[in-house]
Order: structure tokens, then sequence, then C-alpha cells
């Protein structure tokens, strides 16, 4: 039975060893293991309670300072409520006219004399990871270990809780309220957070995969099994051993970085189709039809409500004035207005909120240009800042706010930009089942009032993308200044998606846009029957790659991007689309655009190294490769290859002190490939490199819990089955075809194989951090032998 670990600190994780049951610790960094507890855990952990301890004593004193000279103590009266959206119960003082989610007299009682937040540790479950972490309610910190636990077991003494006086603990609140509720500046920072944070967990990060380097190996990371290869070849050329045909120096060559490749692969490419005619990819094509999906999408409304009704049943009606309460007409709350709100639209649920909603409004009026502003862009930031997975409740109050600011607005620039923030958040996020229709129904009205030119052009594309946000959900990522430009021309954002044999496509994408999507417009831009096999891939400067998943959106991944040149900002990583092979099904030879995309996805895998390759294969293919791009050899004095012949070979092959002697190589076996058209001689290199055992294989570093097995090893996955390799010998330690497995499965942490048959099998476990990406390729080659 397989076992979690549980991070303690640092790098270290406590685990279960299944053989023995006795508890052991790891370090997911540096492979090392302990029976004992190592003493970098227990000073990691001694100084973060000595840092809780810290950081809560110095809240108390400045609670203690700030209360110390009131003589008067607020009504200890609060009330227990339950809040009817989501559940929880949060307490309301009538006589502060507050609220809380912490009852204060409870907070109060758990902390120390000191303030130190001890005994107020309750565990909390990270939604990501399903791991239990621990969180204060006095100091709001949070811990993978419960502290007060870990300071029993270290002091051997019980904790003693003591009380903050109850006027301290309501000064608390009174102090925090104050401070959301006063009138936030258009630049202040959103309060509200969703709840207490867990503990950061640094193994749940985007997978990356490294390509041609030769660094450690990591548990979890996919490598190139030529990296291997090369280091296995460096090492016998050390010792004097290894013998190369051509005489080619045998020392250790990298591949080059792949952004490069792709440019020789450009270059070599427009030398050798200089004379022909314009790309197809170069003519522009309408991929995204908005009037169409915009009509389609209007068809769809068919009630028209009113919004007053909307607000008389959710508003705050009854707003409190200089001396007393007042009532407000539901007309005023949904009409224009040039300044700041005091308070939200709806009463919501918590005090940040309220602010984030003022914060909102002022955001808007920046934008729409009704208060000054340094840069509107900026302010349409910040409203995705807010709104980037808050509440719906807020949500909604960002919605009904950009109504009163569109509606019976005075000025036609303002109300211009109101519905392009109308616009813009109708991609980011779907309005809730009680404000849809009557949001719906007020854009739609809009497009036919038209109020200003240009609006009824907006509203319409607002009403196409709130539909779709409807239908897929909100996004993970706030807008990119790209996007945002493109939603003021009511235009799709241009992307552009990279071929490996060195073409760019310029591509669309929209809101809605997933990447299961803009596989298949690829697939139908490149004229492919089939596109099963292919998706688009992430990689950067680093030559990190990564797959990315079907029901990701095209521009969140940008947006992606975006944060992560931001925090590396010294040296900022470049980022591209690519698109090629991910599932190495058989293509019909008929389909002979998915034939090409293969091919030279077969032709980069090979020049890259990814796969061990012989000096007798690699002429072989190179000429292959020369038949399919130049035609039968004639022997004359012309160089086909120019400069270029790193294209046509793997990096540890090429030499350019004899290069001459390399094309002579080539040119011998081209010679006997006379008669062959391009499309054969694509076919015949991909029958080639497909014979190899390895070929199409993702490769993972993992660690097999089988004692018969090395402690670490390499898991292939292609579409024949699962490999084992030793990564020292490359030696094939275990070949399991997929007619031999009964089931598989995956965790955070690790991949679970049964192989065998119904009668007798065996489980072996693999301790890895990418155990969904293997289920997935694993899961599509048994599906697709299925249905053969």
């Amino acid at each position: 039975m397989a076992t979690k670990a549980r991070r303690i600190g640092g790098d270290w994780v406590e685990s279960t060893d299944p053989q023995t049951g006795k508890v052991y610790f790891a370090n997911l960094k540096t492979r090392e293991t302990s029976w004992t507890m190592p003493e970098e855990v227990k000073r990691f952990q001694e100084e973060s309670v000595k840092k809780q301890k810290a950081a809560a004593a110095r809240a108390a004193e400045q609670e203690k300072a700030k209360s110390s000279g009131s003589s008067k103590k607020p009504e200890n009266a609060w009330l227990e409520r339950t809040d009817p959206k989501s559940g929880r119960p949060y307490y309301y003082n009538p006589y502060l006219k507050q609220t809380s989610w912490t009852k204060p007299d409870d907070v109060a009682a758990s902390a120390t004399g000191a303030g130190d937040g001890k005994g107020a540790w309750v565990a909390r479950i990270d939604p990501r990871t399903n791991r239990t972490y621990y969180y204060n309610q006095v100091t709001r910190m949070t811990s993978w270990v419960n502290p007060d636990e870990e300071e029993a077991a270290t002091t051997g003494r019980s904790s003693t809780r003591t009380s903050l006086s109850t006027g301290a603990a309501a000064s608390m609140v009174k102090r925090i309220s104050k401070r959301l509720s006063a009138q936030p500046d258009a630049d202040e920072e959103p309060a509200y957070q969703a709840g207490p944070a867990p503990p950061t967990n640094r193994t749940s990060a985007r997978t990356s995969v490294r390509m041609g380097e030769i660094g450690a190996p990591k548990a979890g990371s996919r490598l190139s099994m030529a990296d291997v290869a090369r280091l296995k070849e460096a090492e016998a050329a050390a010792a004097g051993e290894g013998t190369s045909v051509v005489g080619l120096p045998q020392e250790e060559v990298k591949s080059p970085p792949v952004m490069d490749r792709f440019a020789k692969l450009r270059a070599l490419r427009e030398r050798t189709q200089k004379d022909d005619e314009p790309d197809e990819e170069e003519v522009a094509t309408k991929q995204i039809d908005l009037e169409d999906l915009a009509a389609n999408a209007m068809a769809e409304v068919t009630y028209d409500l009113n919004m007053n009704n909307y607000a008389e049943q959710y508003f705050k009606l009854t707003r409190k004035g200089f001396a007393t309460k007042k009532t407000v007409h539901v007309a005023d709350l949904l009409t224009w207005k040039g300044e700041k709100i005091k308070s939200s639209l709806h009463p919501l649920s918590d005090p940040a909120l309220v602010h984030d909603a003022v914060l909102a409004f002022s955001n808007i009026l920046c934008y729409m240009g009704d208060k000054p502003s340094r840069d509107p862009m900026d302010n349409a930031l910040k409203i995705f800042k807010i709104t980037v997975g808050a509440p719906e409740e807020l949500l909604d109050e960002v919605y009904c706010q950009l109504y009163k600011q569109t509606n019976a607005n005075p000025d036609a620039t303002s109300c211009l930009r109101g519905w392009e923030l109308m616009a813009m958040c109708a991609g980011l996020f779907p309005p809730s089942s009680k404000l849809e229709k009557y949001l719906l129904s007020y854009i739609r009205q809009t497009t036919e009032s038209q109020p200003y030119p240009g609006v009824g052009k907006l509203a319409e594309y607002a009403l196409l993308r709130i539909v779709k946000s409807l239908d897929l959900g909100a996004r993970s990522e706030a807008p990119t200044k790209i996007e945002i430009a493109a939603v003021r021309e009511i235009s799709p954002v241009k992307i552009r998606v990279t071929l490996l044999d060195g073409r760019i496509l310029d591509m669309e994408a929209e809101s809605w846009t997933s990447v299961a999507d803009m596989n298949q417009a690829v697939g139908n831009q490149l004229k492919i029957e089939d596109a099963t096999p292919f998706s688009l891939f992430e990689i950067n400067s680093n030559d990190e790659e990564r797959a990315l998943d079907d029901e990701d959106r095209v521009l969140d991944v940008i947006s992606y991007w975006e944060r992560e040149r931001a925090r590396q900002r010294r040296h900022p990583p470049e980022f591209q689309f690519v698109y090629k092979v991910r599932f190495f099904f058989d293509i019909k030879e008929d389909d002979e655009f998915a034939v090409q995309v293969a091919y030279h996805q077969a032709v980069h895998d090979v020049t890259d190294s990814r796969y061990p390759c012989s000096e007798e294969d690699a002429f072989r293919l190179a000429a292959l490769m020369a038949q399919e791009r130049f035609g039968d050899f004639i022997d004359d004095d012309s160089d086909h290859f120019g400069d270029e012949l790193q294209a046509f070979l793997p990096a540890k092959y090429y030499h350019e002190t004899i290069e001459v002697n390399l094309k002579d190589e080539i040119r011998k076996i081209w010679a006997l490939l006379k008669g062959y058209d391009s499309q054969e001689a694509m076919c015949n290199y991909l029958d080639y490199v497909r014979s190899w055992k390895m070929y199409g294989s993702a490769f993972y570093f993992v660690e097999p819990q089988q004692r018969d097995f090395p402690p670490d090893a390499v898991l292939a996955v292609n579409a024949k089955g699962i490999l084992l390799i030793d990564p020292e010998t490359r030696d094939i330690i275990s070949d399991w075809p997929y007619s031999e497995i009964v089931t598989w499965g995956h965790s955070s942490i690790t991949f679970v194989l049964v192989a065998g048959n119904l009668i007798r099998s065996q489980k072996y476990y693999f301790k890895c951090s990418v155990g969904s990406e293997i289920n997935t390729l694993v899961h599509a080659y048994v599906n697709r032998l299925a249905d053969e």
C-alpha cells in the first residue's frame, strides 16, 4: 500500500517504508535519506516556532499600547449568524455595527499572556494538494506542522492560555473595520483574501521538461536519453575508447538551444524554397468569426428583464446618512455617478469585500475618464487583480457597478470606455445565476438602442464573451495589456505558433479559446485530417518544455508567461507555442500533411539527440532528409548542404573541422535513394525511427520502490508500452507492453503500475512528481489500442 509523504521543513519529508513500516526522512532536493530526524529539520522547526511567537508578541504589544488609554469597553454582545452563501458562521455586534469571521472573545481567549498565539492553531485542508496545514486565528500565520504540538514535544511543558482583554480584542476589530471602510484610492491594493493561504508547496510547481542538459537527475524531471548517451561517450573518450567512421573527435557536445535550432531551420527553409510560391500559412485567414458568433449568442437571449427588479431584491437600499439612516431610490443606485461611492451596492459578507468593491469603483471611474488617471490601462489591470479568484458576490458587484456607470452616462467617451470594461470583464468571469438574465437583458437592449457610436458593437462583443464565460467558468489569470488592447479593438489576440520545420503560423485566440481548440485550429490550418496526435507545447529560452493541458486557456498561458518574466526580471525567459507530436500514434500515409508534421518531429528528435542513435543511423537518416528536401542526388560540384549541415545531424556527430568528410558520407547513401519522391522519403524516415524500441518515448526520472530495482531509474512511456531503464548503462531493466498492464494510477508523488494478468499480477510503485502526466500518456495509448 502506498504511503503519503508529509513535508516537515525545508526540502525534507517524512514517510513510511512500505516494506518495513518504519518511519524515515528524505530530502527531495539532495535525495538524502535518514532513519532519524535530521538536525536541519529540528533547527528549522524551532526557528519557525520562534518566528511565529515573535510576530504574535509584537502584534499583541501594539494592541496593548493602543488600547491602554481607553477606559470604556464596548458592549460584549457578539451574535453568531450563518452566511447563506457560503454556509460559514460569522459574528455580528449590534452595538459596534461590525461583523467578523471569528468571535473576538474566542480569539482573545485563545491567545497567551504574551499574545504569542499558542493554542490558536486549527487544522485546515489545502484544496490543491489535500494536505493538512495549520492556521493561527490570532496571528493569521500558516504552517505545515502544528507549532503547539512541536513546542509540547520540545519543552515537555503544556501551553498555558491567558487572554487579551475584551477591550483590546474589540479595539482591534474596530480598527480593522475603520481601515476597510475608509475611501480607498485607486492605486491601493485589494484587501480581500479568499481565506488563509496554505503554506507554499514548492513541489506542486509546474513541471518543465529540460532538453539536452546533462544535469544531476531529480526525481520527477523529464530528460533526454541522449544526455545519458553523451555522458557515457564522453567517459569512454576520456579513457581512450570509441571510434568514428569519419574521425570525429570524441568529445561531449550539447545540442544547440531549441530556439537557435528553429532559426537555423527557418534559414534552411528560406534557402531551399526561395523561388517557390508564398507559404499557405502566410495568407491571412479569418479563424474566429466574431460577428457570426455574436449573432448566435444574441439569439439565445430571448428574455427581457428589468434591472430595477434585481436591485430591489439584492441591493442595499438603506444607507447611513449624516445622522440617521435613509432609504435610497433604486434609480439613483443604477444611474451613472461621477463621484466615488462610499459603500458597495450589495450588502457584502466581509468588510474586506466592501473595501475592494469601493476600490473597484474608483478604478472604473479612472479608466472611464471620470477621474484623472496616470494610465487607464493600469486601472483596468487593478480591477482584474481585484476580481481574479474573488467570491461570486464581489464579481456581481463589479458587473452592477459597470451597469451603473454605462446607464444614462452623459459623456460618449466615458460610456464607450465603460463598455470596454464590460467586455473585458465578460471574458474573465461570468455573472451569478441571480444576475445572469438581468445583465444579458441589459446588454441586448443596449445593442438595439446604441446610445453612442461604437457602443452597440462593444455590447454585442460583451454579450458573446459572457455567454462563453457562462459555459466555461472563470479564468485563472488576469488579461495582459495585449489582450486589453485587442478587446478595445473588438478583435481576437494574435498569437504565433512555431512548427518544427521552422515555419511560424499566425493564429487567433479569444478569451474562451482552450488549448484543445487551438490544437484543432492549427490542424485545420495545416489541412491535417486527424490532429489527435498533435498538441501545443510551451517552450522557453531555457530549453524547458511543457505539454499544455487541453483545458488550459491559451490567453491564460500567455498571462502566466508575463508573470514569469516579471518574477525573473533580471533574466526574463522568452516563451513560445510549438505545435508537435505528443501522442506517437500510427499516422495514415494518405494523411499527407499529418505525415509532414510527424516527419519534422522525427527529424527534430533525431537531430536534437532525444534518443540513442548510432553514427550509421545518423548518416542514413541525414541522407533520407536530403532526398526529401533536395530530390535525387546529382554528382556535380554543387553544395546542397551549404553551411546548414548542423540541421541534418545530431550535435555529437557534427564538427565543423570535418564537414567535408561528413558530407561525403551522407552523399554516398543519398545516391542510393534515387527515385524516392518527397512523401516516400518522409515515410521511410518515419518507418526507420519507429523501429527503435525507445522512439516516441517520454522519459521521466523516477525512484522505484521495489527492492529488486535500482534506487534511481528512468521510466519511458511510448505507444508500445512502458520501459524501465538504468540511467547509467541505458539497459532496459523491465518492459511492460500494454497487453500486460492490468491497471495504473497516480498521486501527487507517485505513479502506480499493475502488470501481469487477471490471475497473477504485481504492483509497482514509482516515486515522482509527474504521475499525472505519465497517467495521461498511458491512458491515451491504451484507449487508442482499445479503439483499434
